[in-house]
Parts: C-alpha cells; structure tokens; sequence
C-alpha cells in the first residue's frame, strides 16, 4: 500500500514546522497508519503548509491513499491564503483527500460557500472521515455538507485508548510547564509560572514547544531549567524522569504527557483543548480562570478519559 500524507509538520518541502506540536501529530500519524497498514506501509510526505510543488504532484499521483494527518486544517480562505493552502493548482490535483483526525480552525473563523465548496471538491465523499471533535463534527455536518465525517477525536488520543495507563491522584515533586508564542497572555501566562513555582517549591522546568516559547518565557522573568526545544529531547526527558506533572497551554506537549503516564492539566485557551475536553474529558482549566489553578492541583488531578472507540474502529476498519 502506498499512502500519501499530508502531513502539517512540514512547512515546505525542505522546511519542518517550528511547532513541535506538529510533529507529535506526525509521530501519531505515522503510528496509526501502520498500526492500520502494517509496518510495511510506504508512506510518503507532502507539506500541508504550502502550495503543491512538483515533486508534491508526482508522490499524490503514484498514493493509493491521500490522508490528511491532523491538525487545525479543516477551514479554507481564499486570500490571503489558509494555513492548508488550496489554489487552482491544489484544486485541480487534490481529490479522495481522507481527513484523520483533522480539527475546524478556530471558534471565530466561520464556515461559508467557499468553504463548502472547497471541501466538497477535494475530500472523499467514498470514505468516512476522522474528525477531532464534535464541534468539527458539526461544522462539517450543518455548514459544509459533510454527511461522511465521524467523531473520533484527535488521533494523538488514540494510543491513550488503547493503553489504558493509570494515574496517580496525587501532585507530584515536580511539574514541566509550557506556554504559547502566538497567544501570549502576560497577566495569566505570569501567574501561572508563580503559582507552579510555589505548589512545586521552585521544581518547575519548561519544555518550549514553540520556537519562541522560551524567549517569551524569560520577558516574563522566568531563568529557570528548560527542556531542549525538539521532541526528542522532551521524550526522553518523560521516559526517565520520575514524579513529575505537566501544566501548560501547549496541548500536544500534555497529550504526550498523559502518553507517558504524567498527571495532566491543560490550560485552554482556544478550541482545541476545549471541544477535546467536552468528548474525552481531557483534563482543562481555562486560562481565564487561573486562579484556581492551586485548589485544583491541591485537590488532587483527576484523569478520566473517555473515548469512542466505536467511531475509531470504523474508521480505521473501512480500510
């Protein structure tokens, strides 16, 4: 089987995304796929950050399969372009797009015509689509036309459901932290860093999985220990450091926390997390609301996933 992915890790066709969050939905696309196709899946790479290129062509037209791995893709503009730039180009040369996990932009971007004819032109109307949330689910149901679209949840999830890991209740010795270069909120985003700093003695270290995360961590004052800024290094930081938690408004830095058995809150502050929490009860707190961020974690973290399993097996079983 041969599977293109549109894969939104790559920028370019020379040029990977400074989000790291992006490449832990690749690492979960990858993994899902072959989970699916066994391990002896080609899967080729295409940049889901830019127009088609040539070489991008060429790989679309030799797949069997075009999935579209995940992330904040599923809206569409005509100028300036969208994050999942289409053109004549795109139009002409995209078709049977299958969508994994894929998640509606955000709560102020609002699904017109040309959103519906974008995607009634490019994506399957043969396969089922995996959507990231019910809010997504709905877009696609009411506003462009999508009667094919399931709710499964974002696909970096999935593993959770299987795994089934326990977690401890109790605050742990130390906390990795994480905050967002391109939604800053110095009041909250400094508040949040002093009050880890007290329910965790000082014992606070920052993973900066944006590329200016850490420089906006230390205008905010912050000169303690960071994480190397790749997903390498926060893994292997995960696997082999003990009692620790994860705080933080980067979402893909806690999914892959809970991956590794971390106790997780997610500080919300866009769609994402919140429509994710309303279908899986993923741990959250709003960033407007952080000053109760201390009773919560005092009171003890409760992790209570919840997933549909039965959505998930029917789209990867139509396969």
């Amino acid at each position: 089987m041969n599977i293109c992915l549109i894969n939104p890790s790559l920028f370019s066709s020379s040029k990977l995304s400074p989000n790291i969050g992006d490449h832990i939905i690749s690492r979960a696309s990858h993994r899902e796929l072959k989970k699916i196709f066994g391990n002896d899946v080609k899967i080729s790479e295409i940049p889901s950050h830019s127009f088609l290129d040539l070489n991008s062509i060429k790989l679309l037209k030799k797949s069997e399969l075009t999935i579209v791995g995940g992330s904040n893709l599923l809206w569409f503009r005509l100028f300036p372009p969208a994050s999942w730039p289409i053109g004549p180009i795109e139009l002409l040369t995209y078709s049977d797009l299958i969508l994994m996990g894929v998640g509606w932009g955000a709560y102020n971007i609002k699904a017109g015509t040309y959103s519906k004819f974008i995607a009634n032109k490019v994506l399957s109307s043969r396969y089922m689509h995996s959507l990231r949330d019910g809010y997504t689910t709905e877009i696609c149901k009411e506003k462009l036309g999508l009667s094919n679209g399931i709710n499964t949840g974002c696909h970096t999830t999935w593993h959770l459901a299987e795994t089934k890991i326990g977690y401890s209740k109790n605050k742990s010795d130390k906390c990795i932290f994480s905050l967002t270069d391109y939604d800053k909120s110095p009041k909250e985003d400094l508040e949040l860093i002093k009050q880890l700093s007290l329910l965790y003695k000082g014992n606070i270290i920052l993973w900066p999985q944006g590329a200016d995360d850490l420089s906006y961590a230390k205008s905010l004052g912050y000169n303690g220990e960071y994480i190397e800024p790749n997903l390498e290094s926060y893994i292997r930081f995960l696997e082999n450091t003990y009692s620790v938690d994860y705080v933080g408004t980067r979402l893909h830095a806690g999914i892959l926390a809970l991956e590794y058995g971390l106790n997780t809150l997610v500080i919300a502050i866009d769609n994402r997390a919140i429509e994710i929490s309303k279908d899986i009860n993923l741990p959250i707190i709003e960033r407007n609301n952080i000053s109760s961020l201390k009773n919560l974690i005092l009171n003890g973290f409760e992790i209570n996933l919840n997933f549909n399993q039965d959505a998930i097996s029917s789209w990867k079983n139509q396969f």
